[in-house]
């Protein structure tokens, strides 16, 4: 996830501040300036006189995690339904006027936020943060317009079942997490779906889409009016104050187990493996990424070379740490045949066990140290990437240095301090595995391996 020109001192600005630097080893960062508009709203304007364009990007402190158990699916139908109407424009009339200067719009949520993004010709700035100002502060939410989406969400989720990627994702956080919100899919449930009414949509919308409330990134060819066109703009968008998102723990769900998905014509088996993970804001997040680059991150990774090059279990398999808000999950993803289902998850499991036990060694580091660095740059190369890891970092509570400190941070990390963290985060002897295949062909392979439990695909549904 993970991304100025000279303001005129006319406007009464609540705060303001600039940041640049300079990575590790010459990597120049962007220069950007952070404002605050009257109406509290931030912004984080980024310079780029490359290209004649401007993009918009603004995240929402809000996201399916606080979705009501009964809804599920509403905090990402609120935001697609921004610009399906305004109090003064019809969903049409707002896509026809977008149309008529090449602008584009999109909307949706996460698990822990909201992001909406907006582009055109630099030569329709004022037009397109007027356009972008009207969706986000007067949106209609049109009865006809609800319901032509959540029809049409309905059949995107009834599509959905019949991906296996899908389904077994949805399927193993709902193992991980149980009860708790991430363990529910941002898309939503289809019982959610069909409860959502204009009055929790509404209600919604007025908790948490205030100026406050969210972060505002510009980026490209900005004129010298830009400060004056986003005071206009926004100055209708009225604050309030807003309940900060409760941090809710991780459920201590302790040892082994195993779903079976049942699904009797898969062409392939679906397996994931995890358990709890961090926060964003972890101090060892670093070296907890380079530890599981080490054990799956790449074609070069212990996992890649075990299951897939010596074994031919797989053509693909990859472990990361999903960070968010709150504590996210450790996962490892992979499929393999029906009839190497039992022999791929007992490998991963004895790889993992092995690595949490013996460490990295130096050749490892030093080969994920070239290619975190490597990545890295490319991962900031544009302006518009530059703003949305700046509008993530503060919402994770990531100040900006981790941005011009990363390189260095990489490079001084040390064997010892990676076994340090995955002595710390990896537990083998806790993850939960989910396999999404026919039962009759998994369940021999996996007896034994842990407790199993049978499900069916409607579970997620």
């Amino acid at each position: 996830m993970i991304k100025l020109s000279r303001i005129l001192m006319v406007f009464a600005l609540v705060g303001c501040a600039t940041g640049s630097g300079f990575f590790a080893q010459g990597f120049k960062l962007r220069p950007y300036r952070d404002v605050t508009l009257k109406n509290g709203l931030k912004v984080t304007l980024i310079e780029d006189q490359s290209l004649p364009y401007l993009s918009l990007g603004m995240l929402i402190r809000v996201g399916s995690t606080q979705d009501p158990d009964s809804q599920r699916g509403l905090a990402d139908m609120v935001a697609e339904l921004l610009d399906k109407g305004t109090k003064r424009q019809t969903a049409t009339e707002l896509s026809d006027s977008m149309a008529q200067y090449g602008g584009e719009f999109n909307a949706s949520a996460g698990k822990d936020a909201t992001y909406l993004t907006a582009s055109a010709l630099s030569f329709h700035e004022e037009k397109i943060i007027n356009h972008v100002a009207e969706i986000v502060a007067t949106p209609s939410f049109a009865g006809v317009e609800i319901d032509r989406l959540r029809k049409r969400k309905l059949a995107q989720l009834k599509e959905l079942v019949d991906e296996p990627e899908y389904v077994t994702d949805v399927a193993f956080e709902a193992l991980l997490f149980a009860k708790h919100p991430y363990g529910q899919p941002s898309q939503g449930t289809a019982k959610g779906i069909r409860a959502i009414q204009k009055k929790h949509i509404v209600k919604h919308y007025l908790q948490y889409y205030r100026p406050s409330n969210a972060h505002l990134a510009v980026v490209g060819k900005l004129s010298p009016q830009i400060l004056e066109h986003l005071e206009s703009a926004f100055s209708k968008w009225e604050d309030r104050p807003v309940k900060p998102i409760e941090r809710l723990a991780f459920p201590e769900v302790e040892g082994s187990k195993i779903w079976i998905v049942d699904k009797s014509d898969l062409q392939q088996a679906q397996i994931r493996f995890g358990h709890k993970g961090i926060a964003r804001d972890n101090p060892d997040f670093i070296a907890l990424r380079t530890a599981s680059a080490i054990l799956g991150g790449d074609f070069s990774s212990r996992l890649m070379n075990e299951i897939r090059v010596k074994r031919g279990l797989t053509y693909s398999i990859r472990s990361g740490f999903d960070t968010r808000l709150g504590e996210g999950p450790f996962e490892i993803s992979t499929f393999t045949r029906h009839d190497k289902i039992g022999e791929t998850v007992k490998e991963v499991l004895r790889v993992v066990r092995e690595y949490r036990y013996q460490g990295p060694t130096e050749q490892e580091l030093k080969e994920v140290k070239s290619l975190l660095k490597g990545q890295f740059p490319r991962a900031l190369e544009t302006p518009e990437s530059l703003a949305s890891n700046l509008l993530y970092l503060r919402f994770y509570g990531v100040p900006d240095s981790y941005l011009t400190t990363y390189l260095n941070k990489v490079d001084k990390l040390t064997t010892e301090e990676i076994r340090r963290v995955i002595k710390l985060y990896f537990h083998p002897e806790n993850l939960k595995v989910v396999v999404y295949a026919p039962q009759r062909k998994a369940l021999p392979q996996l007896e034994g391996v842990a407790p199993i439990e049978v499900v069916r695909p409607s579970q997620f549904q």
